[in-house]
């Protein structure tokens, strides 16, 4: 389901979920990215290599994580992450909001956990207001 980016109704600014993706391959990086950018364009999506990720995470100061190696950055700064490898020829995905990995995951599964995490943001945001 797509959804509006989220606004400030006094302020008038809007915060845009901003994903982070740096895992390998690089082929599942960029289908990742791209289909976080055609299916929830309303989210800022940067992809980097893996070795990258560290100074990236300083930088871009995302909400979301998508990568192959959770680093301690990554846990610091990160509201949340997704960590995803193939094993077995499928993709597992692990992550702060879950409590098992995910086998044989698929690309509705990644959205579905970044939206959760838009979702628990948005909380976080207007109970602060």
């Amino acid at each position: 389901m797509l959804a509006p980016p989220r606004s400030n109704e006094t302020s008038g600014w809007r915060l845009r979920v901003r994903v982070l993706v740096a895992n390998e391959p690089r082929s599942y990086r960029q289908a990742f990215a791209f289909a976080v950018r055609t299916l929830r364009s309303y989210f800022e999506v940067v992809e980097v290599e893996p070795e990258f990720l560290d100074r990236e995470m300083l930088r871009f100061r995302p909400d979301v994580v998508v990568c192959d190696q959770v680093t301690p950055t990554v846990e610091a700064i990160a509201h949340s992450w997704l960590e995803i490898r193939v094993e077995n020829e499928a993709l597992v995905v692990g992550g702060s909001m879950l409590a098992f990995p995910i086998a044989n995951a698929e690309l509705e599964d990644l959205l579905e956990l970044i939206d959760q995490s838009d979702e628990q943001i948005e909380q976080k945001v207007t109970s602060n207001r």
